[in-house]
């Protein structure tokens, strides 16, 4: 709503160009938006406070375009309209002015418009953060070893292959009591949920036991661990202290 008094043409010009760019941009719909989240979540004060700049944001971007390219007349024009027309901003209608408690916020950047910085560094910044960081999360739960897990269902384990993967070679144990007795050590954990880990299949150990009833073939990569108990089956396990790869290459060789 408008004070009731007379405009010149340069008056209604920036008067009009404003409520035409706020009619173009559907900001009364947005406005309407904003004020509906704040119902939904009346409780959190911060809501309420993101509608407020919400708004003075949503009056900022249509000044900036109405303003677009101006000279320093036009804007302290505009800027004393806004000063004489300010009123109020409830409901879901936009004006040209809202309170006097946004006009500091809105003149100061229409009298001396800062100079606006690309996003695109800091998004681009951002995106490769992101993607440097990107990995597996999973809950997980309990803490174990390696004999209750590994070596809980039978007593006579007879190594039976081990080998680095994914080379093609030949290896040997040089010390089978030392490797059954760091298998044993290991810190283990559960993981809820089903994870298959793809990504971190680069390199892994692979050690296999025969067993009086069965085999158990147990694969460890750098954070987890891989137990098949029979060819058709397997689980995983989380390993929280990793796997010490350069003991295990003290321990298995390539055979000669």
């Amino acid at each position: 709503m408008l004070p009731e008094k007379s405009y010149c043409d340069d008056d209604l010009k920036l008067i009009f160009r404003h409520e035409i760019v706020h009619i173009g941009r559907a900001d009364s719909l947005s406005k309407f938006y904003h004020v509906f989240c704040t119902a939904v979540c009346w409780f959190n004060p911060l809501m309420w406070l993101a509608m407020r700049k919400s708004a003075d944001d949503i009056e900022l971007s249509c000044d900036e375009t109405v303003l677009l390219d101006a000279d320093e007349q036009t804007r302290a024009r505009y800027a004393s309209l806004i000063l004489e027309t300010a009123g109020d901003e409830r409901g879901f209608t936009t004006c040209l002015s809202a309170s006097a408690n946004a006009l500091r916020y809105r003149l100061k950047n229409i009298v001396k418009p800062n100079k606006k910085f690309s996003g695109a560094v800091v998004v681009g910044a951002i995106f490769i953060a992101l993607c440097m960081t990107t990995g597996h999360t999973a809950l997980v739960y309990g803490d174990y070893t390696g004999e209750d897990i590994i070596f809980s269902n039978a007593e006579n384990f007879k190594l039976s292959y081990v080998g680095f993967k994914p080379d093609n070679k030949n290896y040997i144990c040089t010390d089978e009591k030392a490797l059954k007795e760091y298998l044993s050590n290991l810190r283990i954990q559960n993981i809820s949920g089903v994870y298959t880990f793809k990504d971190e299949k680069k390199h892994w150990v692979t050690i296999s036991y025969e067993t009086p009833d069965d085999f158990i073939i147990i694969k460890l990569f750098s954070n987890f661990i891989e137990i098949h108990p029979r060819i058709s089956d397997f689980d995983y396990y989380y390993l929280p202290d990793g796997v010490d790869f350069d003991r295990l290459h003290k321990l298995i060789i390539e055979k000669t």
